[in-house]
């Protein structure tokens, strides 16, 4: 999981005792703190504030660290409800493996606590991308694919691209370069040119990514890439394309389709990675022309199973 953003129903009094405090100041919360950042109190203004922010941080034994930050509401849009932004660095940061399965568990695994003792109520999922790593460079084939229309349907969205000589809509290969050359392969990008909220994919070199732009070697440290070239498959998700999720799977597997019980569920990589496949063969995969039956989705691709 690269981000995760959720919207809770927030107890009136927490954001009058955030509110309340100055800026710096610290509430003690047991095992946790908020240290507010920004009371929302405006010295030149008597109307009351009408949001607020504070970090969650906590003590791990030899610093300080930061979970995510709260931004709590009493706004006439947001009243009594607030947004808990995760920190990506504490989504990458190990807190230890579970004794059966041997996954690592992130900061994540502090939430259902947080939650629960701040009074906070799940409303939503604002924000949710969840990414598969593999050492396989995808990218050729899934080009490969879509110029061979030949030889395979292309179904994006779930409708077959029928026109090889048409544009195709809300598909897009983007380029890095610098003023001598052009990277050898492009960024995929699929989403839906006409609804913002739906889903959207992108298919990158992370490792060049990590080096040339965004610094974060803090996954490095979580996947243990090594030595080896990094291709991430990433998926965003906003509230309804959760929301459909949940309907979706509530009839195959009830306990996974519980909005209440989303922070727990979203701990185990057996339900992150059900997502994932879930939303990337809506969005995107092939089909040999005449085998009806023979479907070649993401996962088959990133595990270089199609050459």
């Amino acid at each position: 999981m690269d981000r995760l953003r959720l919207c809770y129903k927030q107890p009136q009094q927490l954001f009058y005792d955030v509110t309340s405090l100055e800026n710096g100041d610290e509430m003690d919360c047991g095992y946790f703190r908020l240290k507010v950042i920004d009371n929302g109190r405006a010295t030149d203004n008597e109307l009351p504030p009408t949001n607020a922010t504070a970090l969650i941080t906590y003590w791990d034994g030899s610093k300080d660290v930061s979970m995510g930050e709260l931004t709590l509401n009493n706004s006439a849009k947001y009243k009594g409800r607030c947004f808990l932004s995760f920190a990506q660095p504490s989504l990458y940061d190990c807190q230890g493996r579970d004794v059966c399965t041997g996954e690592k568990y992130n900061h994540l695994c502090y939430l259902p606590y947080v939650s629960d003792v701040l009074g906070l109520q799940l409303n939503n999922i604002t924000l949710l991308e969840i990414a598969a790593d593999s050492n396989y460079n995808p990218i050729p084939a899934i080009r490969r694919l879509v110029h061979d229309h030949q030889n395979y349907d292309m179904i994006l969205r779930g409708k077959k691209v029928a026109d090889a000589n048409r544009k195709i809509g809300g598909y897009y290969e983007t380029y890095g370069r610098s003023r001598e050359r052009q990277d050898r392969y492009p960024t995929l990008n699929f989403r839906s040119e006409k609804d913002p909220e739906y889903p959207k994919l992108r298919i990158y070199n992370k490792t060049r990514e990590i080096l040339e732009s965004s610094g974060k070697k803090y996954e490095e440290a979580w996947n243990e890439y090594g030595n080896h070239a990094v291709f991430r498959a990433e998926i965003e998700l906003r509230n309804e394309s959760y929301r459909q999720w949940l309907s979706y799977i509530h009839s195959i597997k009830p306990e996974w389709g519980d909005l209440e019980a989303t922070e727990h569920l979203l701990l185990g990589e057996e339900y992150r990675t059900a997502i994932w496949l879930y939303w990337t063969r809506r969005m995107l995969y092939f089909k040999p022309k005449g085998k009806r039956k023979e479907v070649i989705d993401l996962a088959d691709i990133i595990s270089g199973e199609v050459c």
